[in-house]
């Protein structure tokens, strides 16, 4: 997983994760797991857009499914 990915999408949905100091012991982090528990597990996205970085193109999320299929003139 890209954690600094992940950070930036949780703070989309206001959800702050705490940057990654010390990896050594981040399985012995109580608050940490917690948060990262939450963010992963905890929040579902109902509608709206999930939206390409690099692209732009935006995937329509419609009863917390993402439609991530191609258009015909994708193909």
């Amino acid at each position: 997983m890209e954690y600094d990915v992940l950070r930036t999408t949780a703070a989309v949905v206001n959800v702050e994760l705490p940057s990654m100091q010390n990896t050594d012991d981040v399985d012995k982090d109580e608050d940490f797991l917690k948060q990262l528990h939450h963010a992963l597990l905890e929040i579902e996205i109902i509608s709206g857009d999930l939206v390409c970085p690099e692209t732009g193109r935006k995937f329509p999320i419609k009863n917390g499914i993402p439609n991530m299929l191609c258009n015909e003139e994708e193909v």
